[in-house]
């Protein structure tokens, strides 16, 4: 919500997002930073830049670590991708702005295309090879490790409307 809020992302444009995607803190302290969100996932198909607040990239950061790490590795041993159906791992990116995503899928046969072409359904499949086996490049991931689809989020945030209503 916060990435949201602070973005001005709609919810699937923030719900496709890869994790290479977003702007790493480093350097000198800003109170925003910028990223490009890709046309296949941006409302009209155009391609633009956002600006998302440190603040917001620091919880975004926090749950990469943490409880995006942990589900992670527990799809890992359940070899829950492995059978997860036609992934492509990448293998590289080129381009000026490292735009060009190449992959190899489990046949072998290897393919490449922008990344601002890549729709949220294919972008769903994009793993890399990580230290303990493949990891999904998909930011927001579910409790058992797969991508979270983007109109999943609708019933979370609706749930969460109705415990502030609750409590409030």
């Amino acid at each position: 919500a916060d990435l949201l809020f602070s973005s001005g992302l709609r919810r699937t444009e923030a719900a496709s997002l890869l994790t290479i995607e977003l702007p790493r803190l480093q350097g000198q302290p800003q109170r925003y930073f910028d990223a490009r969100l890709a046309a296949a996932v941006a409302k009209g198909y155009k391609s633009r830049t956002f600006y998302v607040s440190s603040a917001a990239l620091r919880a975004v950061e926090a749950y990469r670590v943490t409880s995006r790490r942990a589900v992670i590795r527990g799809a890992q041993a359940a070899k829950r991708y492995e059978n997860l159906g036609p992934v492509k791992v990448v293998t590289g990116q080129t381009g000026r702005l490292r735009e060009v995503m190449h992959w190899r899928d489990q046949d072998g046969v290897v393919g490449q295309a922008a990344l601002n072409d890549l729709s949220p359904d294919e972008r769903q499949m994009l793993f890399v090879d990580g230290p303990n086996g493949l990891e999904p490049l998909w930011l927001w991931l579910s409790a058992d490790g797969t991508p979270f689809s983007p109109h999943s989020w609708e019933a979370v945030f609706r749930a969460g409307s109705q415990r502030c209503q609750d409590v409030l």
